[in-house]
């Protein structure tokens, strides 16, 4: 009964991150400049496929890696170029996250969620190192969103009274938390202790779903300290 309960969640749950990717790609194509960044991806894809055929790299080998880690840039670089606010950054983040499902699916004919999380202080295995650099790879690329309205002086619009204390949108970061606490803490409660906020607050923030227990401000906080320092670790890809 628990199992099936759980698998009735997780499908709920795959479902809501669905409608997520499938509203950010909405959105972007309402974008003017949509129709040439499109093109443009489509062109450095194809243009990828002819040098480097995908079809004779092995499961889980380097090269098979190094070509999607180009496939992600492409991705990134490309709708990076549509992000002028703050939701446009949202939905950038929801497809970097869905690229990266692709991606690691196509190296490794797994799913993501397959994947055990590395122990604190154990080395991780080689697989668990390959999903790493992808996960690293779209972090880098959604701190580039962030560096890109910097630079356009957007500012965040304030909420109005009624919604603000929660995000417009339901996102979950789960893959940069666990990114951020790996190697450094064992468990949700100590990584909530490290950020000064309760384990229930960083729990919500992970999920994709359920009852929002953080304001804004409590996001926009924590995001600022994992995702730097998430980014800091990935400087070979800047």
């Amino acid at each position: 009964m628990n199992g099936s309960r759980e698998e009735q969640e997780r499908d709920q749950q795959e479902r809501l991150r669905q409608q997520q990717v499938k509203d950010a790609f909405a959105l972007f194509k309402r974008h003017p400049k949509f129709p040439g960044v499109f093109v443009q991806i489509g062109d450095k894809g194809s243009e990828l496929e002819r040098v480097t055929p995908l079809a004779e790299m092995e499961r889980l080998s380097e090269p098979r890696l190094e070509y999607f880690l180009k496939y992600l840039d492409i991705q990134g670089a490309g709708y990076l170029q549509l992000v002028d606010d703050l939701k446009l950054q949202e939905a950038l983040e929801a497809i970097m996250d869905d690229f990266v499902r692709i991606a690691w699916f196509q190296v490794s004919g797994m799913p993501l969620d397959a994947v055990p999380f590395p122990l604190p202080f154990a080395t991780p295995h080689p697989v668990q190192v390959h999903l790493k650099r992808l996960m690293q790879r779209a972090i880098h690329w959604r701190m580039e969103g962030y560096r890109r309205l910097d630079s356009l002086g957007k500012e965040t619009p304030k909420p109005d009274a009624e919604t603000a204390h929660y995000p417009k949108t339901r996102v979950g970061y789960r893959s940069e938390v666990r990114a951020w606490m790996e190697g450094k803490f064992s468990s949700v409660k100590a990584a909530a202790t490290n950020l000064g906020v309760s384990e229930s607050v960083l729990k919500s923030i992970m999920a994709s779903k359920g009852k929002v227990k953080y304001s804004r401000e409590t996001l926009d906080s924590v995001l600022k300290k994992i995702l730097r320092k998430s980014g800091d670790q990935s400087g070979d890809h800047s």
